[in-house]
């Protein structure tokens, strides 16, 4: 495929599963987050340290579910543009041409009647 423009769905499809399964694993990342630092904050001891951990949450929680959402939207870009690539390479399959016209004749073969060229010289 290296000679041609396009993309090949069935390449494009492990690579949808590989996003998915990514999304998945994403998924709930922010309950997991904040799971996590209420955890670390009853395991602090000292109560300066226990004091951080709300905060960093707070700060750190909406850039967290951003990233599942990215994850999750990554899964279906990919899907969907292997769709469309499928979709298009069926619906083009049947009228499509190459990049150049076909001559009306055979390259380098006579077509049965002589050509003049530069001179007169006869041409094929």
């Amino acid at each position: 495929m290296a000679d041609e423009s396009g993309g090949d769905p069935s390449r494009i499809s492990g690579k949808a599963r590989s996003a998915a399964q990514l999304a998945d694993a994403m998924s709930g990342l922010r309950d997991t987050f904040n799971d996590i630092m209420n955890s670390a904050q009853k395991a602090a001891v000292e109560e300066e340290c226990a004091e951080g951990y709300p905060k960093f949450r707070d700060n750190y929680a909406e850039t967290i579910l951003e990233l599942e959402e990215h994850g999750l939207q990554l899964a279906k870009n990919i899907h969907s543009g292997g769709a469309a690539i499928g979709r298009n390479d069926d619906t083009t399959e049947e009228g499509f041409n190459g990049a150049w016209p076909g001559l009306s004749r055979p390259i380098n073969q006579s077509s049965g009647e002589g050509h003049s060229g530069p001179g007169g010289a006869e041409l094929y």
